[in-house]
């Protein structure tokens, strides 16, 4: 039953708008996608009348889309930015965002690795290059192996903005196409390190501490882990007959549990 749904690429534009009643289409992160997946499946056999149309691509091709009125849903893991809002708002396009899950940016490293603490300048001095050894961070003397997402990703823009403070990362780095991608390297390579969202932690990776605060569930939630972040979906407007059922779905306790179910946390 859960075969209706579809995932369109970029050369068919024309076929992810979902203008009708009972269609929607949802553009954006790849870090979101999964959650937006599972609860347009359920929704979908709950109405044999909707289809919902997924596309991922990272945050910045779901605001893109939203701007150019090719989507119904932005679904991304970082705020619109300033010049986005504008230019969505200059072509009649008022984006209204939703909360739906809360997630944060974890730091990770091959579970053999001795260091369990970093600070926010120490990750962003490795990620610049100016570290290089993991011995000058009280590990061993082994070169760090640099992971980082594609520039599309809000996860990448997240951490380019708060640990980066927009300095560029060495260009050395693996630039990564998905958080599952990160997670698969680091868990391969003793000496990596990188950075996925915390709905994709698992055993096969070592999440660091940052200033000796842990990505824990309570800590995200209370915002004393610094790299907590919110998730969200932009519809454009305030959302109307099936978006706007889709949304309540979304956020509602069946939404959420599934929030909940695949690693994040719930909104509610």
């Amino acid at each position: 039953m859960f075969k209706k749904i579809s995932f369109l690429i970029a050369f068919f534009p024309a076929l992810i708008y979902g203008g009708q009643d009972g269609e929607i289409s949802a553009t954006g992160s790849t870090t979101l996608l999964p959650v937006i997946q599972k609860a347009a499946e359920i929704f979908e056999s709950s109405s044999a009348k909707t289809k919902i149309y997924l596309r991922g691509g990272g945050s910045s091709v779901g605001i893109a889309s939203m701007i150019d009125s090719t989507t119904d849903i932005a679904m991304t893991s970082r705020a619109f930015k300033k010049e986005e809002m504008e230019a969505a708002l200059k072509n009649g396009i008022t984006p209204v965002p939703e909360v739906v899950a809360l997630d944060a940016i974890v730091i990770v490293v091959h579970p053999s690795n001795p260091v369990v603490s970093l600070t926010r300048k120490q990750v962003k001095d490795i990620f610049s290059g100016m570290i290089k050894n993991w011995s000058q961070v009280g590990g061993e003397n082994d070169k760090i192996i640099l992971i980082s997402r594609d520039s599309p990703s809000g996860t990448f823009e997240t951490f380019n903005s708060r640990v980066m403070e927009n300095e560029r990362i060495a260009p050395d780095a693996l630039m990564l196409l998905s958080n599952q991608n990160v997670v698969n390297t680091t868990s391969s390579c003793p000496s990596t390190i990188g950075y996925i969202s915390f709905g994709y932690l698992v055993p096969g990776v070592k999440p660091m501490d940052i200033g000796g605060v842990s990505p824990s569930r309570e800590n995200i939630r209370s915002g004393r882990y610094s790299l907590a972040r919110k998730l969200y979906i932009y519809t454009r407007g305030a959302p109307e007959k099936t978006v706007k059922r889709f949304m309540d779905f979304l956020t509602g306790k069946d939404g959420q549990e599934i929030v909940e179910e695949l690693g994040f946390i719930s909104a509610r």
